[in-house]
């Protein structure tokens, strides 16, 4: 049977159930602790219950700090992945347990994130963070721990900008695309004439270009 309580500004709930661990949870409304009362019951009813008592044992913190012993350092990217791992221990989640963050925590972190940094920085701190939980359920028996991650949107890419050429840029451009072409043509030359396959000339081409520059 579920028991709901306030404690201060947040709501308690106790479940005890035969045949089952004790459970508790603080949650900031009352609706949000019954909701999740009612589903764990639901489950143990079912039978779906799930243990969750490595992950309830687990502090996010612990999780981080295991995921950069273990992981990172057999990562090609291993600098940027601990830089990362860095930014989420300065949050307020890590002193929580792994199984206690939900979707809207991520989604209040991405919001505030992406006033500070850009949406690509934001969704590889969130890369690293969902891999982290990904590992927790897949090497660290922590089985039935929900991805808090895969419940959000990831952030939006900015569109790609358009813009008019300022004068003299395209002549510029023309150029520049005109000595790579010569360039090329040059060195295939180079290779056909040693394989005895074609005259010393440059193609017609060359003086097209050149004359779409002048």
């Amino acid at each position: 049977m579920a028991y709901i309580r306030k404690r201060l500004d947040a709501w308690e709930v106790l479940i005890n159930k035969k045949g089952y661990p004790r459970k508790s949870r603080t949650f900031a409304t009352k609706a949000d602790a019954e909701k999740w009362a009612r589903q764990v019951e639901s489950e143990m009813d079912q039978g779906h219950f799930i243990f969750l008592k490595e992950a309830e044992g687990t502090t996010l913190e612990e999780a981080l700090e295991r995921y950069q012993r273990e992981v990172i350092p057999g990562k090609k990217g291993a600098v940027q992945e601990s830089m990362r791992i860095r930014i989420w221990k300065r949050t307020p989640l890590p002193k929580r347990s792994i199984a206690s963050i939900q979707g809207k925590d991520i989604a209040a972190y991405r919001d505030a994130r992406l006033k500070e940094v850009a949406a690509n920085t934001v969704r590889q701190e969130l890369a690293v963070l969902s891999h982290v939980f990904t590992i927790a359920v897949k090497e660290w028996g922590m089985a039935g721990l929900v991805n808090p991650v895969q419940q959000i949107r990831a952030p939006k890419m900015p569109p790609g900008r358009d813009r008019r050429l300022l004068p003299g840029e395209l002549d510029r451009l023309l150029h520049h695309a005109t000595t790579i072409n010569i360039k090329g043509e040059s060195f295939r030359l180079k290779e056909k004439r040693k394989a005895g396959m074609m005259e010393t000339r440059l193609p017609l081409q060359e003086e097209k270009t050149e004359e779409l520059v002048s």
